[in-house]
């Protein structure tokens, strides 16, 4: 590509091209070309030598995705205002309007080079690697396509939210008791922090599949969860099958097409301590089983469902409750009868409260 075309066919009798940018415009040009005197500007008019500096460019780009697992990339690039300005102007004087624009000619260049060394495919309708070039400063920027992981988590540790609360110290600006992060220990954050460990990327947003509370427990096949990872360097080819983090394991780790923009319908294994005031005939508790009305605000309650229910006292005053009960519905309320009917309380005809609840197994939503 190198200096300036004394040789190519000339376009125009005052001005240099380089043989990137003549050959561009000359193979679209309509009618006779102009004689250009071979002695005119050893600079191209148009580029200014930069159309002969796209090895570097190509070279920087390399280095910049070497950590990146990908098939398929495209390469996007911001160029001086000043050289899309005498690129315009020289492809309208020329007649050749419809010729590829310099930076068309640039970003195709650059992509054919980096195809060659990493035999990797160019994409533009839907690449894995993004890579933006800035001609001005010869930087490069590289975005990749989210990954999104499907997992489920148990959790055999009481006293960890599920999502992240700001650090109790220094109220979320970052401290040594909760090692700069501006937050205290979560599901969330043991998650994220491990995803962000094994794939690299710049954040991570979850879409959880129902909630706990901080004391309760996760047993059984664990909760699902769908965590996007954001501008990745590698797969979830990465990850393992499962792994154990801290009280928290994580199984079935698999990439996901995406996050569903509706949530399959999933149930819940719970398992209630109640305590309870009164005498009440606990075998009573069975007649909860079917449907429920929950108040979620103005207009039409919801209905949500509750399976079978078992019941074994535990003293005086509480017994633990084992019930199958369709998602979201809100377990404390259930037993405290606010907004919710019939309920724990309800039905046994006596104030009752929740003392704790722990899922025992989430069916659903595999």
């Amino acid at each position: 590509m190198g200096g300036p075309a004394k040789d190519a066919r000339a376009i125009h009798p005052e001005l240099g091209l380089c043989r990137s940018c003549l050959g561009r415009v000359a193979s679209r040009r309509r009618g006779p070309p102009r004689p250009l005197d071979p002695d005119l500007a050893a600079e191209c008019f148009v580029c200014r030598g930069l159309m002969d500096g796209l090895g570097r460019l190509a070279e920087v780009a390399l280095d910049r995705i070497s950590g990146y697992d990908y098939e398929t990339f495209t390469v996007g690039a911001t160029l001086k205002p000043s050289v899309l300005d005498r690129d315009d102007y020289i492809r309208s004087r020329t007649g050749a309007a419809g010729a590829a624009s310099i930076k068309s000619a640039l970003t195709g260049e650059v992509g054919r080079m980096m195809s060659r060394r990493t035999k990797k495919r160019v994409d533009r309708a839907d690449p894995d690697l993004t890579v933006l070039l800035d001609t001005r400063f010869g930087s490069c920027e590289v975005r990749s396509r989210p990954v999104v992981v499907y997992m489920r988590y148990t959790k055999t540790r009481r006293g960890v939210p599920q999502k992240r609360i700001a650090c109790g110290s220094c109220d979320g600006r970052g401290c040594g008791e909760c090692g700069f992060s501006g937050s205290g220990p979560s599901i969330e954050g043991v998650l994220a922090g491990y995803l962000l460990e094994r794939l690299g990327g710049a954040d991570v947003r979850f879409t959880w599949v129902g909630g706990e509370d901080r004391d309760s427990l996760v047993l059984g096949r664990g909760r699902p969860v769908y965590a996007r990872v954001r501008n990745p360097a590698r797969s979830a080819a990465a990850l393992p099958e499962s792994t154990s983090l801290d009280g928290v394991e994580a199984s079935g780790m698999r990439a996901a097409a995406g996050v569903p923009a509706r949530l399959p319908p999933f149930r819940s294994m719970v398992r209630i301590v109640v305590r309870f005031g009164g005498e009440p005939d606990l075998r009573l508790i069975r007649t909860l089983a079917g449907r429920v009305l929950v108040a979620t605000g103005p207009g039409r309650p919801s209905t949500k469902e509750v399976g079978s229910v078992r019941y074994r006292r535990m003293s005086a005053d509480s017994f633990r409750m084992d019930a199958e009960v369709e998602g979201g519905t809100p377990i404390k309320r259930l037993v405290s009868g606010e907004g919710v009917e019939p309920s724990v309380s309800s039905v046994l005809g006596t104030e009752c409260a929740c003392a704790r609840f722990d899922f025992l197994d989430i069916i659903g939503n595999s």
